[in-house]
């Protein structure tokens, strides 16, 4: 067994660059490939969308705007919003470009997480992380970090301030940077990033960190942490006064934590446990840290900085989220990455260390050795199919088909039959904005019939209009069962 484990290292010395190398490219495929293909996702990632094309279109950088009017249900501050809008400039109004800047700052989280892992444990547990975060499946599906949610970008903000949160104990001016993020997690997610508040303070608490930083350390890092918030908080002010900033405090956060079934997500407190089924690395990576705990408890032995930290990060997080009255899949997605970190040490302390001269366990070290890797392989496999499987299940409908394919003028508007009130009206609205600069109104026959607006169209099933319709309007273009037509 210590001759394999010397060829593994020997391996991982001489071909670290090489392995590191495809590694990357790997999880470079798994978030960029075929990202153009899927429709947009109804709710946040067409809203995120409409948010940041309608910046553009109003010239205003502070209030984000839907459908043309100013949006007080999508109730975050605009970094994610300014993030898609560069991308809309840089590579114009599509799904690629709406989902760019979360794929990228997926990638740029890693090779964060990769350096600092590298710095604290070592090259072996550097590539075991990027290996674990490819292999977490739940992050490349719905509302990940293949998506035009802001979560890619939290994550990748998340991962700043972890980092920069466990290099403070060795250097305390990280803490600035930690601070920094902080800021920056909010402006992207709102109150999603005050979980991070819990896990800064009991870390610089149980690591004796107040004292290291000092006072002077510590009130540039609450300006780091406050000034952006506070130059944002002024901006929007001046624009709607405590309208957008009121209703952020009192839906978004009072009522999301506090009212059970809220927008109809009922769950039980269990629900995250469902995270470590559907993602075989923070499975394996619970186990071993019970373990680890039991065994340190046993030995009497004081937890490192760096094993607070995990053990702080992921209470915090997946404590709160659980005790929540909402809850949902991506809401703990940053808690992936103290179990992460946690994973790509203990696969090699276990098998380096715990399970040494213990000649009864011969056995079990040679099944983990194979066993660990294998798994972590095939998941990260699995995510990196993400793209091929995706664009297969989801098609578009028809209606997004119909606006697609139609001689539509630029700026129309398109009233929708009311029978597509329940239908993802929000992915068709960012539909006609990309496709011809649209706006959407829903409506009846009889409301189109009456306005006088010369561009405007009326989308509708077949079934819902009168037998003569094609006699009586322009019939701009049809599928089987629906129709975009317009006045003669």
């Amino acid at each position: 067994m210590d001759k394999i484990k010397e060829k593994v290292q020997g391996l991982i010395d001489n071909h670290f660059v090489l392995l590191s190398l495809g590694l990357f490219i790997l999880l470079s495929f798994a978030l960029f490939f075929n990202l153009w293909l899927n429709p947009v996702h109804d709710f946040d990632e067409a809203r995120h969308g409409v948010n940041a094309y309608e910046m553009i279109q109003e010239r205003n950088w502070i209030a984000n705007y839907y459908n043309g009017e100013v949006d007080y249900y999508n109730l975050k501050p605009p970094l994610s919003y300014w993030m898609i809008s560069l991308c809309y400039l840089i590579f114009g109004y599509h799904p690629f470009a709406l989902r760019f800047y979360s794929a990228f700052f997926s990638l740029a989280g890693n090779v964060v997480l990769y350096f600092y892992v590298k710095h604290k444990y070592g090259k072996t547990s550097a590539l075991i992380s990027v290996l674990a975060f490819l292999g977490c499946i739940n992050l490349f599906a719905y509302h990940g970090v293949r998506s035009g949610d802001a979560d890619g970008l939290f994550i990748f903000l998340f991962i700043l301030g972890y980092t920069s949160l466990g290099r403070s104990s060795e250097k305390p001016q990280w803490i600035y940077l930690s601070g920094l993020s902080f800021a920056l997690m909010f402006l992207a997610k709102s109150f999603h990033s005050f979980i991070f508040i819990p896990i800064v303070f009991f870390y610089l608490l149980f690591t004796k960190g107040f004292k290291n930083i000092g006072w002077w350390r510590l009130i540039l890092f609450f300006l780091c942490s406050l000034l952006p918030i506070f130059l944002w908080g002024i901006a929007r002010y001046s624009f709607d006064g405590w309208a957008f900033i009121s209703r952020m405090f009192t839906f978004d956060l009072l009522q999301r934590t506090s009212e059970a079934g809220f927008e109809g997500h009922e769950s039980t407190i269990f629900y995250y446990l469902r995270a470590f089924v559907f993602n075989p690395p923070l499975l394996i990576s619970l186990v071993l840290s019970v373990i680890y705990l039991i065994w340190k408890i046993k030995k009497r032995e004081p937890l490192s900085n760096e094993a607070k930290l995990v053990l702080i990060s992921s209470l915090s997080i997946f404590g709160f989220f659980s005790l929540s009255k909402t809850r949902l899949d991506w809401y703990v997605d940053i808690g992936y990455i103290p179990l992460i970190v946690a994973l790509s040490v203990l696969i090699r302390k276990f098998l380096n260390e715990i399970l040494v001269d213990r000649p009864g366990l011969i056995k079990t070290r040679k099944v983990l050795a194979v066993c660990l890797p294998s798994i972590m392989t095939i998941s990260a496999l699995i995510s990196s199919s993400i793209g091929f499987i995706t664009p297969m299940v989801n098609k578009m409908d028809e209606v997004h088909q119909l606006l697609l394919n139609s001689d539509i003028q630029n700026g129309a508007l398109i009233y929708l039959s009311e029978e597509y009130h329940h239908k993802p009206t929000q992915s068709y609205l960012i539909t006609m904005e990309f496709a011809f600069d649209g706006r959407m109104k829903i409506a009846s026959l009889e409301e189109f019939e009456s306005d006088d607006i010369s561009n405007s169209y009326y989308l509708s099933s077949k079934a819902s209009l009168p037998i003569d319709y094609e006699s009586v309007y322009q019939v701009i273009n049809s599928t089987d069962t629906c129709t975009i037509i317009q006045k003669k």
